[in-house]
């Protein structure tokens, strides 16, 4: 069944997570542009208390603190929000798989049934520029001199991923 992404809303989304296992890993942090008609028409960009410890490694990389998510909402608090941005729209991520699988389980295992159509902006660049050797996120950046103020930041990440599609 092919899509006309156009005639949809566009969710360009990025999480901040645990770990890298979605059946065991949480989500820590959410960042969202919703776009419809090439504006941006909501945005999200929450911390997410995973109500588990955090590695050191995580906030190493993401500068996340567990004293950054003791006051933060649960996945709970955020869920039906989150799932109004999302439905009906094109979830535009960049390891698509990867956020997806985060958002899915995670609904399913709130009850919400999620499926949306999405696309990795790894292989969109891929696709598009096929030359180059590097497609993530800091290469797309650089590319296209796209600045990112909090790299590994959900709702940063998000915003490059816009940047780019434009």
């Amino acid at each position: 069944m092919e899509i006309d992404i156009f005639k949809r809303d566009l969710v360009f989304i990025d999480l901040e997570t645990t770990g890298f296992q979605n059946t065991n890993d949480k989500i820590i942090e959410i960042g969202l542009l919703k776009v419809r008609n090439n504006e941006v028409i909501e945005t999200m960009n929450t911390l997410i208390n995973p109500e588990v410890p955090l590695s050191p490694d995580v906030s190493r990389i993401t500068g996340i603190t567990e004293a950054d998510l003791i006051g933060a909402p649960t996945f709970r608090d955020v869920k039906d929000d989150l799932f109004k941005m999302l439905s009906g729209s094109v979830f535009f991520a960049h390891n698509a798989h990867f956020d997806y699988s985060f958002v899915e389980t995670t609904m399913h295992s709130h009850k919400i049934p999620f499926s949306a159509p999405q696309i990795c902006t790894v292989k969109l660049s891929q696709y598009l520029y096929p030359t180059h050797q590097r497609h993530n996120l800091d290469a797309i950046a650089s590319r296209f001199n796209i600045s990112i103020e909090r790299r590994h930041r959900a709702y940063d990440d998000a915003f490059v991923i816009w940047e780019f599609f434009k």
